[in-house]
């Protein structure tokens, strides 16, 4: 939920470094908020 995201933003600065591990958790997120919405 919101604790996750916030888990993945505190992330997103240490691994600014890795843009593709930000994109694959996004588009996971995403996925995940779709699979909920359309159920």
């Amino acid at each position: 939920g919101v604790n996750q995201l916030h888990e993945w933003s505190h992330s997103a600065k240490d691994l600014s470094d890795t843009p593709k591990k930000l994109q694959i958790l996004a588009e996971n997120y995403i996925l995940i908020l779709e699979s909920k919405l359309h159920f």
